[in-house]
Formats: C-alpha cells, sequence, structure tokens
C-alpha cells in the first residue's frame, strides 16, 4: 500500500508542475496549434494553420 501512495503523490506532483508551467492554456497551445516533425527532417517548431496553407 506504501508504493500505491507514494505513486499517486508522483502522480499529484507531476499534475501540479504540469498545471503551474501553463497547463493546456500556454501561450504555445493558444497561437501555435501545429508541430513541424522532428529535427532530421524540420525542425520541431510550433505553427499555424494560416503559415501551413502558405507553404
Amino acid at each position: 500500500m506504501g508504493e500505491l501512495k507514494w505513486f499517486i503523490f508522483a502522480f499529484i506532483g507531476l499534475w501540479v508542475l504540469w498545471l503551474v508551467t501553463g497547463g493546456p492554456s500556454r501561450y504555445e497551445n493558444r497561437n501555435r496549434q501545429l508541430l513541424e516533425q522532428p529535427a532530421p527532417i524540420e525542425g520541431g517548431r510550433p505553427y499555424t494553420i494560416e503559415e501551413l496553407k502558405n507553404r
């Protein structure tokens, strides 16, 4: 039972950390909804739908 308690505390801690860093309403999530492919192919940078249309 002790291991379950530590797992729950760790899970809650990660959730609090996620919430403190912005959660679902982060600046990148609101203004740039899409991500490029990772580094070897593209840069992994976020971009908007308008930027996608202009490509």
